[in-house]
């Protein structure tokens, strides 16, 4: 690969500053009296990058709140992402740390944040293959998967009325549907966390996980507890989590 000379270099080092921080510069060979369209332009792909990520993050923030914040990211965080759709991921630790705008009054920022991040993520993720089950009393495992420990409800409620007194241990299963490649977001129990995983443990091996759930959870009856989970299991199969 061929380097840029180094006047070039220093040319596309100083518009790209100048987009970022709107500080006039004298660029060879450039109408200055046009250079604030570049700035618009990338700014405008960078602030339209951050509300397809973010819509409910830019719906909680008033106005100047969320505008103030896009501009600080962009005149000073050095993105490290080549490709435009992951560079709001580093939004989320920017903002959250960041002192130039006042956030402290959405407690539940970082929760949001990570939750609509996870979406994106999940939405673009290359497909993976699904593996085969062994057996008929097997139960397989959507491999396009995580579960999401949050301490507010940010995934059922509207953020506008999250109170102090909400705050709580709430555990989110996130997926993305075979067929549709949709993603879904379902609320656990700690038990159902502790199934799903037990699974994985096993195989799919739904027999060795409840007998390891009822050693867990001190529940003696293995059928009891089976039965319990099956409006689970069958609630997850239709989704495409289960299979």
């Amino acid at each position: 690969m061929h380097k840029l000379k180094s006047d070039t270099a220093q040319l596309q080092s100083q518009l790209a500053r100048y987009c970022r921080d709107g500080e006039e510069v004298e660029l060879n060979g450039a109408v200055s009296s046009r250079l604030h369209h570049y700035r618009r332009l990338t700014r405008n792909i960078m602030e339209d990058s951050l509300a397809t990520a973010y819509p409910l993050t830019k719906q909680l923030l008033p106005g100047k709140k969320w505008n103030k914040l896009v501009d600080h990211f962009f005149s000073d965080h050095d993105a490290q992402s080549y490709q435009v759709w992951q560079m709001p991921k580093e939004f989320v630790e920017f903002a959250l740390h960041q002192n130039k705008v006042e956030l402290k009054k959405y407690p539940f920022l970082k929760d949001l944040l990570v939750l609509e991040w996870k979406e994106v993520e999940y939405f673009c993720l290359e497909d993976r293959a699904f593996p085969v089950k062994k057996a008929e009393h097997e139960i397989g495992v959507n491999p396009e998967h995580e579960i999401l420990q949050l301490e507010w409800p940010v995934h059922k409620a509207n953020t506008l009325h999250i109170a102090a007194d909400k705050k709580g241990e709430f555990y989110v299963l996130i997926f993305r549907e075979p067929k549709d490649k949709k993603v879904i977001f379902f609320e656990l129990s700690l038990i159902h966390v502790a199934f799903i995983e037990l699974l994985k443990s096993h195989d799919g091996n739904k027999e060795e996980s409840l007998l390891e759930l009822c050693t867990l959870t001190g529940i003696d009856n293995k059928d009891f507890l089976s039965e319990k989970m099956e409006d689970f299991i069958e609630s997850l199969r239709s989704k495409g989590f289960f299979y």
